[in-house]
């Protein structure tokens, strides 16, 4: 359980936080009528996080719910967030929101070295 632990505080809950900062600030600007999507989006990330805890703490019971919210939320970003953003964000907004998210995510995570940033994602 400690490297899933480890997963949660480095990986999850900062993909989370960039997230919060920079996707769903962009989308939420062209979303319009879609806007309370985002608002759904924040509290399933409010519920991730309380999952992630109550784990580390030694829950491991909600192992199986934390999965499925998590793949519930996903497929919710997939199916509606991105296909909003995509058609009502200019081309260049994307790109710059794009660049920015690789740009979090190297200085964040660790995840990408800027010169395979491109590359990985």
């Amino acid at each position: 359980m400690a490297g899933v632990s480890a997963y949660f505080e480095y990986r999850l809950i900062r993909h989370l936080t960039i997230e919060e900062e920079l996707l769903f600030p962009a989308c939420d600007a062209v979303l319009g009528a879609e806007g309370s999507l985002i608002e759904l989006l924040l509290s399933g990330h409010r519920e991730l996080r309380a999952k992630a805890a109550a784990i580390k703490a030694g829950a491991h019971d909600r192992v199986d719910s934390f999965c499925v919210l998590l793949e519930r939320h996903i497929r919710t970003e997939e199916r509606q967030l991105f296909v909003l953003a995509q058609s009502r964000m200019k081309p260049k907004e994307l790109e710059e929101l794009g660049r920015q998210i690789k740009q979090s995510l190297v200085g964040r995570l660790g995840l990408l070295r800027p010169s395979h940033a491109a590359h990985e994602l």
